[in-house]
């Protein structure tokens, strides 16, 4: 048996029977733990990130090196593809430079598949900022997450879950308006 599940029978074994006090009421009897007295926490800790910017250079390098190559590769791959199709010849024809080229007439349509792994790779960001947090000690969502389970507090993980579905359908919706955006081809109707 795990430390974690056991500590977690003892927790609830002592909750209610006079012995240790389970986690509900432990959190009831500590001194400071009033909402007012949280913000006032979280606010000292969002006033130490802003005083010391170099702390967020390595979550940060952390949280963005695989998305970063993995959408630079996506990019180029489609770069590539977009400069060789038709439309490209004419433009070069006429006369436009190479920057010309690519920034006004490929760059948005290799933008077209690229454009749906924004939205889907906003979920996977927010989860991987899990682990990132737990690891640097960063407090965050991941963090909280992390906490609220090791403390078995349920009404917590409950709203972290509510914040990751929000930014899954968020991204969606993003994406989906930035696909309508960036492809003429698709127009949406109004009813």
């Amino acid at each position: 048996m795990s430390r974690v599940v056991r500590d977690a029978e003892v927790e609830r074994a002592g909750a209610g029977t006079g012995g240790e006090p389970g986690p509900e009421e432990r959190r009831r009897r500590q001194p400071g733990q009033s909402p007012a007295l949280r913000l006032v926490r979280v606010g000292l800790v969002v006033g130490a990130i802003v005083a010391a910017p170099r702390a967020l250079v390595l979550p940060g390098v952390t949280l963005s090196a695989i998305p970063v190559a993995a959408f630079g590769r996506y990019m180029r791959s489609s770069m590539m593809e977009t400069m060789t199709q038709d439309f490209i010849r004419p433009a070069r024809a006429k006369g436009a430079g190479p920057r010309r080229v690519l920034f006004v007439h490929a760059l948005r349509n290799a933008l077209i598949p690229i454009v749906p792994l924004l939205g889907i790779s906003l979920p996977a960001i927010v989860s991987g900022a899990v682990i990132t947090e737990d690891i640097f000690n960063y407090p965050g969502l991941g963090k909280l997450a992390i906490d609220s389970a090791f403390n078995i507090d349920i009404p917590t993980l409950l709203g972290v879950t509510f914040v990751v579905t929000v930014a899954t359908i968020v991204g969606n919706l993003v994406a989906d308006i930035l696909y309508a955006v960036v492809d003429p081809r698709i127009r949406y109707a109004s009813a």
